[in-house]
């Protein structure tokens, strides 16, 4: 209810149109292409090793189901949910088509690891390349993003819609119960933009995810299978909701009106560098490296380091997991000033 009081996008924009878009302003695309080449090595090797790691560790998961305290279960769901975001990342990749060079092995891959992370792959890309070319621009948002309003647009809500916006914002919601009917409910509809190909790829995902996680509640009965799957399907899409949160809800994210907005300044001011410990930068796919990649989503996550310790200007400073925390006062944007406000501050000013 409250996303669809928020601007829609008039037509479909690809990634390539955001570089056309971009193309005047800098040089930028001559610091990053030394990394946009794949690495069809490495790419193989981080795809079959994350697959492997992930489904054993829900073997490991269902096995303790028994004379093990449930506890070591859960303990075991962290890995698990953080191989679930490391397989998302290069999901995520493959609707760049940076994971490999081939587009058509992209898509392949796409396609299939869609449904274990129940995502479809071709409406997802959609949307995902419309939030890339968009991002930081206050006069196209609701698509792919978190949703966010102006201060103004808040005040003239009704006391229901508010309350809506409110509970929409509220952290513990959003990481959790949200975050998990994000990927299990809302995954399964398309969009009001998508066309044919986007609507039969959401029902072939649709059908590919009740067949496998179907498959599998009736392989181990419901019983295993929500107190196997349920902790990690919470970690993960937890996870992945707090880690693309804090890309681009920071206290002084980029917002800007279209006649004055930047798709340089929006990915390097208003996406962020997440400064993660190596264990979690793993987790994370190196998706920390978010300025970067919103500046060229054709390097690959595996090269996103390499070019980060590479090019001087990308040498950003980094936000700690501490620093992050703040990241949840962030609930409106100030009309005019086009800073981001907390509700508290909000009302301060009022």
């Amino acid at each position: 209810m409250v996303a669809a009081e928020m601007m829609a996008p008039d037509k479909r924009v690809s990634s390539s149109t955001a570089a056309r878009a971009a193309a005047p302003e800098t040089d930028w695309r001559q610091l990053v292409r030394p990394y946009t080449e794949p690495q069809v090595g490495f790419a193989v090797f981080q795809l079959v090793t994350t697959l492997a790691m992930w489904v054993g560790c829900l073997a490991l998961m269902f096995g303790s189901l028994g004379d093990i305290p449930y506890g070591v279960t859960l303990l075991l769901a962290l890995p698990a949910g953080g191989l679930a975001v490391r397989l998302f990342v290069l999901f995520h990749d493959c609707c760049h088509m940076s994971f490999l060079p081939s587009a058509r092995a992209n898509e392949l891959i796409g396609t299939i690891v869609g449904p274990l992370v129940f995502t479809s792959y071709h409406h997802w890309r959609l949307e995902h390349n419309y939030h890339h070319a968009t991002s930081g621009n206050l006069d196209k948002r609701g698509v792919g993003d978190v949703p966010t309003i102006t201060r103004g647009e808040y005040e003239a809500f009704s006391p229901i819609k508010k309350l809506g916006y409110r509970l929409l914002r509220n952290p513990f919601l959003l990481f959790s119960v949200s975050a998990v009917f994000t990927f299990v409910v809302l995954q399964r509809f398309w969009g009001p933009f998508a066309t044919r190909r986007e609507k039969v790829a959401v029902l072939l995902t649709d059908i590919a995810v009740v067949a496998v996680w179907g498959g599998l509640m009736w392989a181990v009965g419901p019983m295993a299978f929500l107190k196997v799957v349920g902790p990690m399907t919470l970690v993960s899409a937890s996870s992945g909701v707090w880690l693309f949160y804090v890309q681009h809800q920071f206290p002084d994210t980029y917002w800007r009106h279209a006649d004055t907005w930047s798709y340089k300044d929006a990915a390097l001011k208003g996406s962020s560098f997440y400064d993660l410990p190596a264990v979690l930068q793993y987790f994370a796919g190196n998706i920390g490296f978010h300025h970067i990649h919103h500046l060229s989503p054709k390097v690959p996550n595996y090269r996103l380091k390499e070019c980060h310790r590479g090019v001087a200007e990308f040498q950003v400073k980094g936000m700690t997991i501490r620093d992050s925390l703040a990241c949840v006062r962030v609930n409106l944007i100030d009309d005019e000033t086009l800073r981001p406000l907390s509700f508290g501050e909000r009302s301060s000013a009022a």
